[in-house]
């Protein structure tokens, strides 16, 4: 409990990815195994995993390299905020280079990410409407413009592996479920995009929901 470690997200990031496919792995085990798969974030390497896209090791690989990168990166902060997506893009809008949309959780479940002082300055905003924001617990900037510096490297090892045609429908996190293009394997360029572009985490609930998965 008073390791600190497991909050540098050179650490956090190969500990959650560990966690998420023991888990997929025991229930597996059980005989419950997925129809679909949809992972949020970081969580999507897992579920790529879990849907045959990439192997256990090149997932390990994948993730061990974004932590490190990202523990790289210039601090920033994150923060949820219970607004609609458009209200929350205003606030952004001006502060575009800065700051941006994170992840669409839901309806009103918005998370914004980017420099420390322009986050809180738009979770100010929300909080004078007296609308719910959360400062989340982590130094990095997740998708955000602050990403930048981390892309390319994650991209040319990620071009060092191969990514197959996934076993049953992945939700992508930035089509907002829909297959990606070609035989649907993530490739070196999407994972580049994917640790700076928004995660449509609602999209993709609502895409399953759509093709009848419950």
């Amino acid at each position: 409990a008073d390791d600190e470690a497991i909050h540098d997200t050179a650490w956090t990031q190969p500990a959650v990815f560990a966690l998420q496919h023991a888990l997929v792995s025991l229930w597996a085990s059980w005989g419950v195994k997925p129809a679909a798969v949809i992972g949020h974030s970081l969580g999507e390497y897992a579920a790529a995993c879990a849907a045959g896209a990439i192997s256990l090791e090149d997932g390990l690989r994948l993730v061990a390299t974004r932590g490190q990168l990202c523990a790289a990166l210039p601090a920033g902060a994150m923060a949820a905020i219970h607004a609609p997506l458009a209200e929350v893009e205003a606030e952004v809008a001006p502060r575009a280079t800065r700051v941006g949309i994170a992840a669409v959780n839901g309806p009103e479940s918005i998370v914004i990410s980017g420099e420390k002082g322009d986050v809180e300055a738009v979770s100010a905003v929300f909080d004078a409407r007296a609308i719910r924001t959360q400062l989340l617990k982590i130094a990095m900037a997740a998708h955000s413009p602050l990403t930048a510096g981390a892309a390319e490297p994650l991209a040319a090892v990620a071009a060092q592996f191969e990514s197959r045609a996934p076993r049953v429908p992945v939700a992508w996190n930035l089509t907002g479920g829909a297959p990606l293009p070609g035989n649907g394997a993530p490739d070196a360029g999407y994972w580049r995009r994917h640790l700076a572009e928004p995660v449509r985490f609602a999209d993709g609930l609502a895409e399953l929901t759509r093709q009848g998965f419950d």
